[in-house]
């Protein structure tokens, strides 16, 4: 009887580091590549001139010190990116934005 509860004990702790393992893997799957997170950035830096301190949640939607692309502003930011790197590499679209 203690053996069996060990096991059970032993899979729902293998259940537990798979699920957060399927998380991180997510979370490196929905990842924006450094170009376009780089992008992203900059048209915040350019666009939003909302107050940082209660009107835009731009700095308060972090997770362990990374940003969180998937929240509300990163996302709509990273939308933005993507759309105008199919216009042009965003390289190209980071220096057109230096000089607007």
């Amino acid at each position: 009887m203690k053996d069996r509860l060990q096991q059970v004990a032993r899979v729902e702790e293998l259940r537990a580091e798979l699920a957060a393992a399927e998380a991180e893997l997510e979370a490196i799957r929905t990842a924006p590549s450094p170009a376009l997170a780089h992008l992203a950035i900059t048209l915040h830096r350019k666009q939003c001139h909302l107050s940082h301190d209660d009107r835009c949640a731009w700095d308060y939607e972090r997770e362990n010190g990374e940003a969180k692309w998937d929240a509300y502003t990163h996302k709509r930011y990273l939308e933005k990116a993507e759309r105008l790197a199919l216009i042009a590499p965003p390289g190209v679209v980071e220096q057109l934005l230096e000089v607007i």
